[in-house]
């Protein structure tokens, strides 16, 4: 069941929505577009993954390969 205080909440987030600019407005969907698959999982991702996740969405962030991870994971042996 539906709380009045989460109508609020999503009656809130929708009227912010609506007033974002188109820039604004493409960012959020791409947001909600990448994360939607993680919500509607039983795994959501912590804070910490997600704010890498939108790093990398956004062209941003430090892209390394499997091999580069296994070498670091290989280097103490």
């Amino acid at each position: 069941m539906t709380t009045i205080a989460q109508i609020n909440t999503r009656e809130d987030f929708y009227r912010r929505v609506n007033e974002l600019p188109e820039e604004g407005f493409s960012l959020i969907k791409q947001y909600l577009d990448d994360m939607l698959p993680h919500i509607t999982s039983s795994h959501i991702p912590n804070a910490e993954t997600q704010e890498a996740m939108i790093e990398l969405s956004s062209g941003k962030g430090e892209k390394i390969t499997i091999e580069q991870i296994m070498a670091e994971l290989n280097a103490g042996d």
